[in-house]
């Protein structure tokens, strides 16, 4: 379980435990079935996060690269660079130089992780990148 939802479940976990000696054990099930479906909502948000919090970690490592700078943010060079220094190390695509000229041809490098993606989208020309949730 993600740290992050430690604080909420021992929240949950500690208001159950206070009012199961009052309540009837259709009400405690409840009580349960209840933190159950709480843990799992936090852990699906969690995971839905994650490719866009790698995908921002890719961008932030572009931003720092002096290939990036020099060649461009769409420089192949300097996106393979950045990938490896992406922390949980998740599945990067979409970079591809069919052309050959040494930069990513459509600007768009997808992020996966648990399940989900996200799409940092790279300009032709300057630095303005940006990430969105979800494929490319």
């Amino acid at each position: 379980m993600s740290p992050i939802c430690r604080p909420l479940v021992a929240v949950l976990v500690a208001c159950t435990l206070l009012l199961a000696p009052a309540c009837s054990k259709a009400t405690r099930d409840k009580a349960k079935d209840t933190l159950k479906s709480a843990q799992q909502d936090a852990q699906v948000a969690l995971d839905k996060a994650a490719p866009r919090v790698e995908a921002e970690a890719l961008r932030a490592a572009l931003k720092v690269d002096p290939t990036a700078r020099s060649q461009g943010v769409r420089s192949v060079k300097a996106l393979r660079d950045a990938a490896t220094k992406v922390p949980g190390h998740p599945q990067i695509t979409g970079i591809v130089d069919a052309n050959g000229d040494g930069k990513d041809d459509d600007g768009k490098v997808q992020v996966n992780a648990k399940g989900y993606a996200a799409c940092l989208i790279l300009p032709a020309t300057g630095t303005d990148t940006t990430v969105k949730s979800g494929p490319c």
